[in-house]
């Protein structure tokens, strides 16, 4: 079991904006998805359903302190996937990812290459985060990423700083950029946690402006429930807001058409550390309900599912 409860004035290391998806690789939605896993993510609903407290690998400092104390790997190699069926007008999506991560003294560092199929069309992003510590209780969130590929932005940029803050409190403040070819959609986000004996919950809202003018705003918050050590847990995520919405099925000569659409999501995930705590295996299983594009007040719906497996070597 994890240790009783996290002493008052803990220094955290900082939450996690990488996984609700993989801010850009578990979800079939376009933009609103590419932010998810995060952005999830990580990550505007970015439907950052993956925005969970362990960023690939960085955890807090004050989970890294307690439960198993046994020497994990400092190299990982990540693989997940994840598929999203509608209840109507879109065939099934599936997003992919492989990554290598390497843990040492100064971070880690996590190269991985995002492969998703979605509107009957296939693209690859390649993707790079950096997670440097700047001091105790502080460190920071780099993240790059391009594709050639229309579903994916051409590039995607982001940084974020994370600070722990006295009686089991962390927060950060960052920013997240989108560039396609049309349009860029820039994003400033900001997250605050608690730990609270076996117990983290995080709240984090996004404030999305487009190279049009329009703006957008989105907000997810993560419950998280410790069992018989850090890595294994259950963790109930939910979001909601409005999300820029790449690609209308109704157009057959213009693929880059932005919109904004309300969305909501659950999801709801369960990760156990297997063969000695040097590898781990994650499921996840929610719901989404998406505004319909160019129909307001009509919605889609949409299973989801994935799960991810992380190696160590």
């Amino acid at each position: 079991m994890l240790k009783k409860k996290i002493p008052t004035g803990t220094k955290m290391g900082a939450y996690d904006a990488a996984s609700i998806r993989n801010l850009s690789t578990t979800s079939g939605k376009g933009i609103g998805n590419v932010l998810k896993d995060v952005l999830k993510p990580y990550g505007i609903l970015l439907v950052l359903v993956g925005t969970t407290m362990v960023v690939n690998g960085q955890e807090s400092v004050a989970v890294q302190n307690s439960g198993h104390t046994e020497r994990a790997p400092r190299n990982w190699i990540n693989l997940s996937f994840s598929t999203d069926v509608y209840d109507q007008i879109f065939d099934p999506m599936y997003a992919s990812s492989i990554g290598f991560e390497h843990k040492a003294r100064y971070g880690s560092i996590l190269a991985r290459m995002n492969l998703n199929q979605r509107f009957s069309t296939t693209g690859t992003q390649f993707e790079i985060d950096v997670y440097p510590k700047i001091k105790k209780g502080m460190y920071a969130y780099l993240n790059y990423g391009y594709s050639n590929d229309i579903i994916f932005p051409k590039h995607r940029m982001g940084a974020e700083v994370y600070v722990g803050l006295p009686k089991a409190f962390e927060a950060s403040l960052g920013g997240r950029s989108l560039w396609f070819e049309t349009e860029n959609v820039s994003m400033i986000t900001a997250s605050l946690g608690k730990y609270s004996g076996n117990w983290y919950l995080v709240a984090r809202p996004y404030f999305a402006l487009r190279g049009t003018g329009h703006t957008g705003f989105s907000f997810t918050g993560n419950v998280r429930k410790y069992l018989k050590d850090k890595f294994n847990f259950w963790e109930l995520v939910l979001g909601m807001g409005t999300t820029p919405e790449i690609w209308d099925p109704g157009l057959t000569d213009v693929l880059y058409v932005l919109y904004n659409v309300d969305a909501q999501f659950i999801d709801l995930r369960y990760q156990l550390p297997l063969e000695k705590w040097k590898s781990r295996v994650r499921f996840n299983i929610g719901c989404t309900r998406q505004e319909r594009i160019r129909e307001p007040n009509q919605f889609l719906w949409a299973l989801n599912a994935g799960f991810t497996y992380m190696l160590g070597v």
